[in-house]
């Protein structure tokens, strides 16, 4: 009888612990599949906006724009010819850029996700976007604001203002194929690097 009770509380002890073994296993199981899915989610939205950021930034420094691009844009008072020029161009390519600026935003809110759930190396796969992005933002400004100032007289540029506006025309009007090289670079990595995630 004694012998009974024993064995009985043994086998209810191992099963306890079998019992216990298995829900610890199950959990790490389920939290391991929480963690996946989660890295799985922030890779697969880093690299769609990977994407929509290239074709938004593509589409920002196309070639020319065209008059519905800035029929909305009201004139100023005493407006001159050279004036309502500069002005038509810098309406019509912030507009472009507000497509990208959106994306960039979303972009940025999918790092800071993507830094806490995948971490590391992964995390820094949005740098060059910022720095691609700053540097659009930064022509457009230096540009037509320096732009519009010539258009008014005496305004003179120094040789470097000079240089730097070459510099910015070519970002802004997608001359610079190093620009582009770098974008492409850029989307080559995300998709190489978080293909792992994707799988």
């Amino acid at each position: 009888m004694e012998l009974t009770k024993d064995l009985t509380t043994i086998v209810s002890n191992i099963s306890l612990a079998i019992a216990a073994i298995v829900g610890v296993i199950s959990l790490w199981q389920w939290r391991g599949e929480l963690v996946g899915k989660a890295k799985f989610e922030v890779a697969r939205k880093i690299t769609l906006l990977t994407l929509q950021f290239r074709d938004d930034y593509k589409n920002a420094t196309f070639g020319p724009t065209y008059p519905e691009e800035w029929a909305e844009r009201k004139l100023g008072d005493n407006e001159k010819p050279d004036e309502s020029q500069i002005l038509n161009e810098r309406f019509a390519r912030r507009r472009r850029f507000q497509s990208l600026q959106e994306t960039f935003r979303k972009f940025i809110a999918t790092g800071w996700e993507a830094e806490i759930v995948l971490g590391g190396e992964d995390a820094n796969l949005v740098k060059p976007f910022e720095v691609l992005f700053t540097d659009l933002d930064d022509a457009l400004y230096f540009v037509f604001e320096y732009v519009y100032d010539l258009s008014k007289p005496s305004k003179d540029l120094s040789g470097d203002e000079i240089s730097r506006m070459h510099a910015s025309q070519d970002i802004i009007y997608g001359n610079d194929s190093a620009v582009f090289s770098k974008l492409d670079s850029a989307v080559d990595n995300v998709k190489r690097q978080l293909k792992k995630y994707i799988q």
